[in-house]
């Protein structure tokens, strides 16, 4: 049975499925998907014919690995919600992984079988089948715990550079083994030790530079945070400072309100007098406001803060949101999400010449999701590029990092954005599943 072609056919490409199977795991565990489940089954169907292809024609292994890589990448960006830097890391990693468990299982296998040659398992036999199951099995189980330790995995561009150099490097030296070890002959690769010992070594590496990855992703993250515990400090300082003083000016205007009266009854001949007058005094008020009260201490603090810039500039800003049933989303979040899309809609109102400026904000629970609704008055036009939205502000740079700081912050709950660019007013929505526990 071994040497039946149509045995070995059907390994090989049962092979090959259970290790795409295995790349789709892993990255359904790092990202959402943004297609519906029979396109993606397609897709999916699709590269494992072209995969089948490959074989067919007799594809070098190793440029079957690098074009296999290619078509990972444009699976996983096409079906699921990825920016282009983890798309990328995540595919590399997954593919030095499994090269390593394939280079450590041909030399076990060569180990305990006392080999000569490494090509032997090139032929139709019973150590390749041996080979091919351990690697598998390996694999799978790797996945396994990666799913069930729920990794999470968020690379900035700073982090993306070196941590690209040794995870392409270690792929490239897996490569050069394989094509040494694959020669034949012991001028190909013929120390089975040295072959173990370079597979052994290479996991080991490989586990410490995730180790040391993740360290680095970690210690960025914290550094981040508390540049934001430290400026939401700063805020609800100026806050609380802010509603000291006002409730001292209410005192004072308590004890004055009386002298208010007599000046208006006084002035009763005079309507357009009054009508300035009370005009005024409905001003101060207005001022004196004492904030939100949203059910989150975060966005109170955050949209009071941006109150005072959309008074300063002219802009009405209306809120009607109860946030205290999305307990789950932490501060950092929180912060990142309001205060960008508040910031484009202040942006964008100020290009307005006329006194038409607004910002409306409302939230609420529609079947099992947090709805949330930014919509504020524009003039410009808005144009798309490629998916993503084009901006005429000077710094595009930080608009556009604003908007995917956006998009990242609702991945982490499985949310989703949806921007709806009218004529005369933009709309942002975000859908968030409110089922979810606040993790540890």
């Amino acid at each position: 049975m071994l040497m039946n072609q149509m045995f070995w056919d059907f390994m090989e490409n049962a092979s090959m499925i259970i290790e795409w199977v295995s790349f789709y795991l892993i990255i359904s565990q790092f990202s959402p998907k943004k297609r519906k489940n029979k396109q993606e089954v397609y897709s999916f169907i699709v590269i494992i014919i072209f995969s089948i292809l490959l074989k067919v024609l007799n594809v070098y292994p190793n440029e079957r690995i690098v074009i296999c890589f290619f078509i990972g990448l444009i699976y996983y960006k096409f079906n699921f919600r990825v920016n282009n830097i983890k798309c990328i890391m995540i595919s590399l990693i997954f593919w030095l992984f499994m090269l390593t468990v394939e280079a450590l299982s041909i030399s076990f296998i060569v180990k305990i079988n006392s080999l000569v040659n490494v090509s032997e398992l090139l032929g139709k036999n019973i150590y390749r089948m041996e080979t091919m199951i351990l690697s598998k099995v390996i694999l799978i189980s790797l996945i396994m715990v990666v799913r069930c330790l729920k990794f999470r995995v968020d690379i900035g561009k700073g982090d993306f550079i070196y941590i690209l150099t040794p995870i392409a490097t270690n792929i490239i030296i897996i490569l050069v083994i394989f094509g040494y070890a694959f020669k034949g002959g012991r001028e190909g690769f013929g120390d089975n030790v040295s072959i173990f010992f370079v597979s052994i070594l290479l996991l080991l590496s490989n586990m410490s530079l995730m180790f040391i990855v993740s360290k680095i992703i970690k210690n960025n993250k914290l550094k981040l945070e508390n540049e934001f515990i430290k400026d939401k400090l700063e805020m609800e300082y100026k806050y609380y400072s802010n509603l000291k003083d006002n409730q001292e000016k209410v005192k004072r205007l308590y004890h004055d309100i009386k002298n208010h009266i007599a000046c208006i009854e006084g002035n009763n001949k005079e309507t357009g007098i009054r009508k300035k007058y009370i005009d005024s005094l409905n001003s101060e008020i207005d001022k004196l406001n004492l904030g939100f009260n949203t059910g989150n201490e975060v966005l109170d603090v955050i949209l009071n803060n941006k109150r005072e810039k959309c008074m300063e500039n002219n802009i009405s800003l209306k809120v009607f949101i109860d946030f205290s049933k999305v307990n789950f989303i932490e501060y950092f979040d929180i912060c990142t999400i309001f205060s960008n899309c508040i910031d484009n809609a202040i942006e964008a109102c100020k290009k307005i010449k006329d006194n038409n400026r607004y910002i409306s904000l409302k939230g609420n629970c529609v079947n099992n999701f947090y709805v949330i609704k930014i919509e504020n008055s524009k003039t410009n036009k808005i144009k798309k590029l490629n998916g993503d939205f084009l901006t005429d502000k000077k710094d595009k740079f930080l608009h556009g990092i604003g908007l995917k700081n956006i998009r990242l912050a609702l991945e982490k709950y499985n949310g989703e954005i949806i921007i709806e660019p009218l004529d005369d007013k933009f709309i942002l929505k975000m859908l968030i599943p409110i089922n979810q526990e606040k993790e540890a």
